[in-house]
């Protein structure tokens, strides 16, 4: 093999393990955050709320969705209808008036993205009282929420 065509191989090799790297990172998982504290994101110079959905991509913080009356988010979930999202308060809230009566912290609240609209999807009150005390007790007893 003469040097051009080794050289033209390593460079051929080179390339693609550079477009391999980059498909990989392009293709990370998202991260959703929602901050327990306001906090400044030095990549982008945003001040993220703790009433605001943040998606991190490695590149950048996104912002997807802020809840109405700026309540403490406690545990969120994303269900599979494009933006929409489960979600418990730390404090009970009306969130300024998007839910017809204050939601406590036992419950849970679906917000729609479809149609924007936000509404009690899980009433904690109608379980056992040694379930309906917090949200970190859903997630310790049944992972899945």
């Amino acid at each position: 093999m003469n040097a051009t065509h080794s050289r033209a191989l390593r460079t051929a090799a080179g390339w693609i393990g550079s477009l391999a790297v980059a498909t990989h990172v392009g293709a990370a998982s998202p991260i959703y955050v929602v901050p327990d504290v306001p906090t400044h994101e030095t990549l982008g110079g945003t001040d993220v709320q703790y009433w605001q959905l943040y998606k991190y991509d490695t590149l950048s913080y996104t912002s997807v969705f802020s809840v109405p009356g700026s309540p403490l988010l406690a545990d969120i979930h994303r269900m599979d209808a494009p933006g929409s999202w489960l979600f418990a308060l730390e404090t009970p809230s009306n969130l300024s008036g998007s839910l017809p009566s204050l939601a406590q912290t036992r419950d849970i609240i679906r917000y729609d993205g479809p149609t924007g609209t936000y509404s009690l999807f899980f009433c904690g009150a109608s379980l056992p009282t040694v379930w309906a005390s917090t949200p970190s007790t859903w997630s310790a007893a049944m992972p899945g929420i």
